[in-house]
């Protein structure tokens, strides 16, 4: 499922982001940071989800947004076909993570 995802995110809607989403994807690194930067500790979100409310989840995003609105919607329908084919029964929970991303300095 991770390999699919990839593609999904990156490859498929990749374009449909708006330019700041980069700004998450990448930490944060490109930003002016005008402070002595500290490691961050690692932080994640963690989910127990069915595959309802993970697609629930992805219809939420700017990206996938942008996509209808360009009456793109095949790619948001093979992305769920695929998806639920790899997930299994639908109603199985499945552990979703994403990480959080910051930057801390001091001052």
């Amino acid at each position: 499922m991770n390999e699919r995802f990839k593609k999904f995110y990156w490859g498929e809607i990749g374009p449909y982001w708006p330019p700041e989403r980069k700004l998450v994807d990448n930490g944060y690194a490109t930003l002016d940071f005008p402070f002595d930067e500290d490691p961050p500790p690692s932080y994640s979100i963690v989910k127990a989800w069915n595959l309802d409310q993970f697609l629930g989840y992805v219809s939420t995003w700017s990206a996938v947004k942008q996509v209808r609105q360009a009456k793109r919607e095949d790619i948001l329908i093979e992305f769920s076909a695929d998806l639920a084919k790899l997930w299994g029964t639908p109603t199985t929970e499945r552990k979703v993570t994403w990480p959080i991303n910051m930057r801390l300095g001091l001052v």
